[in-house]
């Protein structure tokens, strides 16, 4: 398996066309800069690549698979309009006094992953900074 800074390399798009590439990315962005989860986003993408030609019974797949390799491939294209657009709306947040700062959500996310590990026992589910904290499960010796 070949690796793309570091990281195993997403699956390679043989056998999609270009135009269905092309309209399932575009598809995808443009939902995901509209404020669309990731959910909405990938059913617009499979409409966007159906209506280029694309295979309906392999769309699900093969819009996956377009996904990752231009988010990978075209990262900075692909996610700049999300990222001004969360830079605004935090900009918004922060002006109306409504953003609760990211030490809010680091602490949510260790309550969450405190609660994962008690239910399920798993260290990995906390993370290694959690290990020995009030309510992480007891570690193996």
């Amino acid at each position: 398996m070949s690796t793309h800074g570091g990281m195993p390399s997403p699956p390679p798009l043989a056998g999609i066309q270009q135009n269905q590439i092309r309209a399932a990315a575009r598809a995808y962005r443009a939902a995901m800069t509209e404020g669309d989860s990731d959910g909405p986003a990938r059913r617009r993408a499979i409409t966007a690549y159906i209506a280029a030609g694309g295979n309906t019974e392999t769309a699900f797949t093969d819009v996956a698979r377009i996904i990752a390799r231009v988010a990978s491939d075209h990262g900075e294209w692909f996610w700049r309009p999300v990222m001004e657009r969360l830079e605004r709306e935090e900009y918004a947040m922060r002006k109306l006094g409504w953003w609760p700062g990211p030490r809010a959500w680091d602490e949510r996310r260790r309550v969450a992953e405190a609660a994962v590990a008690r239910v399920f026992g798993n260290k990995a589910a906390c993370g290694p900074d959690m290990a020995g904290q009030p309510g992480s499960p007891p570690q193996p010796e």
